[in-house]
């Protein structure tokens, strides 16, 4: 008997030839010696394609190199109920305001534009069924406010699991934990926390939600929380997968444009493939050429943004199979992966006495194209009625998707020292806020992974990564055609929509079409 089945094909590989294949009589080893009727053409997508297969072409179909997965939709896996188990209704607001839910959970979960230009908000009804039950998500940050109301299950017990890291490893990592690691002075990581799994504004609503501490008091140190998570998640011996957000982390940019005597550094030149160096008011300095973007000092003072000892642990941490989501960083900056063009230009501030490498990221960052997840922030405004990336968010090769990050309201602790503020709903002890950056577009991720692994528990860091990016809205993106780049002063592209190689690929929730999630 014949059934439908999503065939998805590896990053890298054209759709279009396995296609082709599918519907001749191709007769070779996997792809079936008969004609193929395709099953919903709407539905494909440049890495996802709809077939009907019987049972056993479906499992030949997987021994294709090509082929990344051969399954059933989503609404026929006996693993999940099809049936909405919890409804949610209300404003979700795009503006500057702590009144509204988190629109990127409304946005993600639209296949068209349902905030079409001039509109902020929409009233709309949220039923779900995948709520990220069995999964562990861990938010390593400046902790979490443990009281608030949002970690409540629908029995009113709280999902923040409070533990002891080191005692948890296992033995394998020794040492003593603060008492004041399950607070939060700032409320960044508690508003983290609401967007990946908070029950009002977050998108796994039935997630267990962990809390590691590496800013504030009580800390660890990044590398540190980095093993005890790990090990933990080795230790746990449950088979629950762990989700893991890390929304922090800085680059450097510094920009040639803004270079005074005495300053120099070199870039990869385009035109002639190679390294070139410059001094200030030099031949070769020229910012028409010099790679770069927009100037802030600020974040000169430390040049070596990178940590091996971070670098590794984080290696290991996805070597165990942990899924892990980095906020790509707030400072305009293009980066790059290694050995990519570019990845080596430097900045040398006269009196400051060392070259500084604007092109890459600070830890935790990938360090090649690795199994992490790099989310870049999409704003709130539309540019040409297609979605813009927010000014201040880094973009270029190094970032594997975008998701919303601007104006984002969710949770956060009594004493938030950021964005704005206001009481939570049926609580006047508690606050939400409402705030911007790259930190809240990764946990819209983040939790949408946990959702995912509720799905389909058993995926590797590299294949959610691969089934994430094939599911996004693809193309949807504003940004410069090479045209328009250099008509005008390339600078300015830096805030109208360039993404300097960046995918252009919006997080997209699939399930919202397999009955799953919808919208009313």
């Amino acid at each position: 008997m014949e059934r439908e089945y999503i065939v998805v094909v590896k990053k890298g590989i054209n759709v279009a030839d396995v296609d082709t294949q599918m519907a001749a009589a191709a007769g070779d080893a996997s792809i079936p010696s008969r004609p193929c009727e395709c099953a919903n053409e709407l539905n494909h997508n440049s890495r996802k394609t709809h077939w009907m297969l019987t049972d056993e072409e479906a499992t030949a179909l997987m021994n294709d190199e090509r082929i990344l997965s051969v399954e059933l939709p989503i609404s026929d896996n006996d693993m999940i109920d099809s049936s909405p188990t919890a409804r949610q209704s209300g404003t979700f607001d795009k503006t500057n305001t702590a009144s509204g839910l988190n629109w990127g959970m409304n946005r993600c979960s639209s296949a068209t534009n349902n905030f079409p230009d001039g509109t902020t908000t929409v009233t709309e009804e949220y039923l779900y069924a995948l709520d990220g039950t069995g999964i562990d998500v861990v938010i390593m940050d400046t902790g979490i406010q443990a009281d608030h109301p949002e970690w409540n299950d629908a029995n009113g017990v709280s999902r923040l699991k409070q533990i002891d890291w080191f005692a948890s490893s296992g033995g394998t990592i020794s040492g003593t934990q603060g008492a004041q690691h399950y607070t939060d002075t700032d409320g960044h990581g508690t508003f983290c926390a609401g967007i990946v799994a908070g029950k009002t504004y977050g998108w796994a609503k039935n997630a267990d939600i962990y809390s590691i501490k590496i800013f504030d008091t009580d800390k660890f140190t990044e590398s540190e929380a980095i093993d005890l998570v790990t090990a933990w998640h080795n230790n746990k011996g449950t088979g629950r997968p762990t989700v893991v957000n890390m929304s922090y982390g800085f680059s450097f940019n510094v920009d040639p444009i803004g270079a005074r005597a005495g300053d120099s550094g070199s870039y990869y030149n385009d035109n002639t493939s190679a390294i070139e160096t410059w001094t200030f008011g030099d031949a070769n300095f020229d910012t028409s050429t010099n790679v770069s973007y927009r100037t802030n000092y600020s974040h000169i003072a430390k040049p070596d943004a990178r940590s091996s000892s971070v670098d590794a642990s984080l290696d290991l941490m996805v070597d165990a199979g942990i899924h892990v989501v980095i906020a790509a960083g707030n400072n305009f900056s293009v980066q790059y992966n290694i050995g990519e063009n570019h990845y080596d230009d430097t900045f040398t501030r006269s009196g400051f006495g060392s070259d500084i490498p604007y092109h890459r990221g600070s830890s935790p960052r990938t360090t090649d194209d690795g199994d992490e997840i790099v989310v870049g922030n999409i704003s709130n405004a539309l540019r040409e009625n297609n979605e813009q990336p927010a000014n201040s968010s880094s973009r270029g090769t190094a970032i594997d998707m975008w998701a919303p990050g601007t104006f984002i309201t969710s949770s956060t602790a009594n004493t938030n020292t950021f964005g704005t503020t206001d009481t939570y709903p049926d609580n006047v002890n508690f606050k939400i806020a409402n705030s911007t950056g790259t930190s809240f577009a990764a946990p819209q991720v983040a939790g949408f992974a946990a959702m995912y692994l509720q799905a389909y528990p058993t995926l590797t860091p590299a294949q959610l990564k691969q089934r994430m990016q094939a599911d996004a809205k693809a193309g949807v993106l504003h940004d410069a055609t090479e045209a328009e780049y250099n008509a005008v002063d390339k600078y300015q592209y830096v805030f109208e929509g360039a993404l300097f190689d960046a995918p252009n690929a919006m997080m997209f929730n699939p399930f919202v079409g397999d009955a799953l999630v919808k919208w009313s």
